[in-house]
């Protein structure tokens, strides 16, 4: 092992970040790390710790970014799913809709005017299964001239209900479809409704 070289002259400054070592000799420290740069024959100056870590942290960031936004958005659908109701509808909702009275929330029957005629759960409006993709594609306007009722919005709470629940699930899923988030399925549907209702 070479002799260590004696330190005769130690200095930091805070604008440079300069070490400074000189030795007898004035020959060139052997010893020094590789991070050291040459300043001048018995001077090297040592790169800043800003230099140092900005590189660093930036390359961390750019791997972990991926990551913390993907996590970020699962939270959010994670809340916005805890948020909403259940796509299927109980009785007892349906009498709560009734008595409150609530005009947030839309209920659509889809069953034939044959059917519609025969009777109705309180509060609800009129749209054949058969008009159901056209009449969710019309103008505001429109469907109102048309259904007698003003057209509810893509985020609104819409239940929709027929005979036993099939055709409801049907205009369900093509509500789905054309981005109508806050529709839902009376899933018992009139027969549901009747039975229970004449049994308070």
């Amino acid at each position: 092992m070479g002799k260590s070289l004696p330190l005769s002259l130690f200095s930091q400054s805070a604008s440079t970040h300069s070490l400074y070592f000189s030795s007898p000799s004035g020959s060139r420290p052997t010893f020094l790390p590789s991070c050291l740069r040459k300043h001048h024959r018995n001077t090297y100056t040592m790169p800043s710790f800003t230099s140092l870590a900005i590189p660093a942290l930036y390359q961390t960031s750019r791997q972990f970014a991926p990551r913390s936004m993907a996590a970020l958005r699962q939270a959010q659908q994670l809340s916005t799913r805890a948020s909403q109701k259940p796509e299927v509808v109980t009785y007892e909702e349906i009498d709560s809709l009734i008595q409150k009275k609530d005009k947030n929330v839309v209920l659509i029957d889809v069953r034939d005017a044959g059917e519609v005629a025969q009777g109705v759960i309180p509060t609800s409006h009129h749209v054949p299964l058969a008009s159901i993709q056209e009449a969710l594609s019309l103008p505001e306007k429109e469907f109102e001239q048309r259904f007698g009722f003003k057209k509810f919005g893509k985020d609104d709470e819409v239940i929709f209900y027929c005979r036993s629940g099939r055709r409801s699930g049907m205009a369900f899923d093509l509500a789905k479809q054309l981005g109508y988030k806050g529709v839902r399925n009376y899933s018992g549907s009139w027969l549901d409704y009747e039975a229970k209702a004449k049994s308070q």
